[in-house]
């Protein structure tokens, strides 16, 4: 991730979610960068980390869709890995959250393990903030899957592949980091940005079938935007997600913070952007 080389990410329409027509469609993507073999060895204990913020249904378009995460699963598997679906959400029982969202049926459907991310480790870092406390179930596993779901958010403007690994923060010390970085805006995204470089999620795979507008991230209104999008570089992601939905990358604290601490690719001229173009989609 903080190589600044050309990052490829792919794009892949998908119209609903259809669970044969969700799976073909990220496993293209996935393929698209090599296969889900190139990101997951034999063996490895790999954490998918939807978005799982509150107890909504899938309709809502508050959480990662259950068919996403079941795509996630299966790849996973099929590689050798064990998989694993945890989070931390804002509000709410991890499994009261996943019931409601559809995700505990597939996890059980599946045959995949629920793990709560809520015991912490302490974790140095060597940037603008010295020290993270990140579930040791996200910390030791030898992968992490990250499995955002595209939204606007009152802090952020947009909340995606980045902003997603906040969940793996446990409970009240998410809390805890917005009361450090109060209404400072870029400085909550220059922790966003140290932290997900330090959780390095080996791919994202991003919900961008139905995202959210207006008042995000969690009481907006359901948008079709009708794609997935893949990457191995959680910015990169980012960025040719804010260009599928034409906003320019340098509006997004996010972006910016990366660009300025040079974590992750920033610059869209500089992606490889694979499968459907943006200006098709």
């Amino acid at each position: 991730m903080n190589n600044k080389t050309s990052s490829a990410v792919s794009i892949i329409r998908c119209a609903d979610y259809d669970r044969e027509g969700t799976f073909s469609a990220i496993q293209q993507a996935v393929d698209l960068l090599g296969g889900m073999r190139l990101f997951v060895k034999p063996g490895e204990r790999v954490l998918i980390k939807p978005n799982l913020l509150k107890a909504m249904p899938p309709e809502a378009a508050v959480t990662t869709h259950p068919e996403g995460v079941r795509a996630a699963i299966r790849l996973v598997r099929a590689a050798g890995g064990e998989a694993m679906v945890g989070d931390s959400p804002g509000i709410g029982d991890l499994r009261k959250v996943c019931e409601k969202a559809g995700i505990l049926d597939v996890v059980q459907e599946e045959g995949a393990a629920l793990v709560e991310l809520n015991d912490p480790v302490v974790v140095r870092n060597s940037g603008r903030f010295q020290r993270f406390e990140i579930a040791r179930a996200a910390y030791e596993a030898d992968a992490i899957i990250n499995l955002p779901k595209l939204k606007t958010h009152g802090m952020t403007m947009l909340t995606g592949a980045v902003k997603n690994l906040f969940g793996c923060v446990p409970g009240k010390r998410k809390v805890q980091w917005h009361f450090n970085t109060g209404v400072n805006h870029e400085l909550f995204a220059i922790m966003l940005n140290e932290l997900c470089a330090l959780l390095k999620p080996r791919l994202t795979i991003m919900d961008a079938v139905i995202g959210m507008e207006g008042n995000g991230p969690g009481s907006g209104d359901p948008r079709r935007i009708g794609v997935v999008i893949v990457g191995q570089d959680p910015v990169a992601v980012d960025v040719v997600s804010s260009g599928v939905l034409g906003v320019a990358p340098e509006r997004l604290p996010l972006i910016r913070a990366a660009a300025a601490s040079g974590l992750g690719e920033t610059r869209l001229d500089r992606i490889s952007i694979l499968g459907e173009s943006l200006s098709n989609v």
